[in-house]
């Protein structure tokens, strides 16, 4: 008798799958990644958010589909965290992505992926990803980062733009338990949490050039939309404050490590003022306040004095009660720096 092949039973990759009214779009979803060559590779996790909807028959339908890598959790409403929580606790993969319900994968792509997984042992794995538009059309977000293969913290660190954005990332499920790593539950806006925290623990990268996320962009109702933010901008402020007041805690592997998570929590805290001077996002004020109380020295230290020079020009104009049109270009960046540069004087 031949001897017959053998298969790794490993699972190599964990989706965790946010589902909250999403019957429109989940079953696209999860058939783009069900339909990989290997399923037993795969451990899917779809975590039911209180779904008013057919959300959880569609779940219910790939789970009796593929019994041994689809798992349902059903769950009250407690908000996207609450499930990446709920999908952590359960995941069996070597890594752990997070897939929102109404994006979708490239197969082929995560097919390629999965064969290389296995000769890797970074602790963070780096993707490109597509913008999907409502028209169909599409764009490559590969800007930062062009060169496939390992990656020093050091080069990650020195990124003009270090990539935040949760499409692009794959975390090792073990260093994310190291750090007892926990989203904020009943907020928006958590995948902010799940860009930065992990960054303190992560010891080596690798990056890969399969498009494997399809970001859908345009969606009535998405979190990113203006009348979305405006509505939960509180819960945009509360989760930049977290992010701030967490890093103060940390432990970090590196001073690579410090940086890049600083620079990333500049990043996202610097929007908040920008979009309430310039876009005029929001007039809560009581936030702004808030934002700016909940802002550490350690902060202010930790970010460097190249970055401040960016960063304190927007609070020294929202102190003084200037508010820019949003098409000033060069000249509010002058009329910002002239002001920084008179403050210190």
């Amino acid at each position: 008798m031949s001897a017959q092949p053998t298969h790794t039973t490993e699972k190599l990759l964990t989706v965790i799958v946010p589902t909250f009214n999403m019957e429109n779009y989940l079953g696209q979803c999860l058939d783009t990644v069900t339909s990989i060559s290997n399923i037993s590779l795969l451990d899917l996790i779809v975590v039911n958010d209180g779904s008013t909807d057919g959300s959880l028959a569609i779940a219910r339908g790939f789970e009796s589909r593929f019994p041994d890598a689809v798992t349902i959790i059903d769950k009250p409403n407690g908000n996207y965290g609450s499930c990446v929580n709920a999908g952590l606790a359960a995941a069996k993969g070597r890594y752990v992505k997070i897939l929102d319900a109404d994006d979708y994968v490239d197969t082929a792509a995560l097919d390629a992926l999965l064969t290389q997984m296995p000769d890797t042992e970074a602790d963070l794995l780096l993707c490109p990803y597509y913008d999907v538009y409502t028209d169909g059309s599409k764009t490559l977000k590969n800007k930062e980062i062009k060169k496939e293969g390992e990656m020093s913290l050091s080069s990650f660190a020195g990124l003009k733009k270090i990539p935040i954005f949760h499409a692009r990332l794959y975390y090792k499920t073990e260093i994310l338990r190291s750090i007892n790593y926990h989203q904020p539950e009943h907020s928006f806006y958590t995948d902010l949490v799940w860009a930065i925290l992990p960054l303190s623990a992560v010891k080596s990268i690798r990056v890969f050039s399969h498009v494997i996320y399809q970001y859908r962009k345009g969606r009535p109702g998405q979190s990113v939309t203006t009348s979305t933010r405006i509505a939960h901008y509180a819960d945009e402020v509360g989760i930049r404050i977290y992010i701030v007041q967490q890093l103060s805690q940390s432990t970090f592997f590196s001073d690579y490590n410090r940086q890049i998570c600083y620079r990333s929590a500049y990043k996202i805290i610097r929007q908040i003022y920008r979009e309430v001077l310039v876009r005029h996002l929001c007039n809560n004020e009581n936030e702004l306040r808030r934002l700016e109380s909940g802002l550490t020295p350690e902060f202010y230290d930790r970010i460097g004095r190249d970055h401040i020079c960016g960063f304190i020009p927007y609070v020294r104009c929202w102190r003084a009660g200037i508010i820019w049109p949003i098409k000033v270009g060069v000249a509010m960046r002058d009329t910002f720096n002239s002001i920084f540069h008179r403050g210190r004087n």
